[in-house]
């Protein structure tokens, strides 16, 4: 393996030990049971500025009104608030949520099932979906 590829997989495995140690901020906790999270903001991880992740967002709504879904806002953190994305929690199966991320460049989403979080590969390549526990240990109200 040559010295970039290395490196490549090592900025992989960062992102997703990143993404595995989200927190999610609510006003009120999703009145649905099992939903994707999904943000517009920063395409393949590439920060850009607010104006553009806005965009993206009103993109995603646009789409997922068309689409007749259900979805309430939600912002997803780090633990230490050094940087969110505000995202939507999305009444979608998984395979259309793993599309509709497809659509807006996602690197992954969160798939909430049964009180459990997972975290789902979408365009990061060599990763397995991750089991991150109860949702309710990751969401913060208020």
């Amino acid at each position: 393996m040559s010295v970039i590829e290395q490196d490549k997989l090592k900025c992989k495995r960062e992102l997703w030990g990143h993404y595995s140690s989200t927190v999610f901020y609510v006003d009120e906790p999703p009145s649905i049971e099992c939903f994707a999270i999904i943000t517009g903001w920063n395409p393949r991880s590439v920060k850009k500025p607010d104006e553009r992740n806005f965009f993206y967002n009103q993109k995603l709504m646009q789409e997922m009104k068309s689409r007749s879904l259900r979805f309430s806002k939600i912002v997803g953190s780090d633990r230490e608030g050094r940087w969110f994305e505000d995202s939507f929690a999305v009444e979608v199966p998984l395979l259309e949520a793993v599309e509709l991320a497809k659509q807006f460049d996602q690197n992954a989403i969160y798939y909430v099932e049964c009180g459990r979080i997972r975290l789902v590969p979408v365009l990061l390549g060599g990763q397995s979906v991750r089991d991150l526990g109860l949702f309710s240990e990751l969401l913060i109200i208020g």
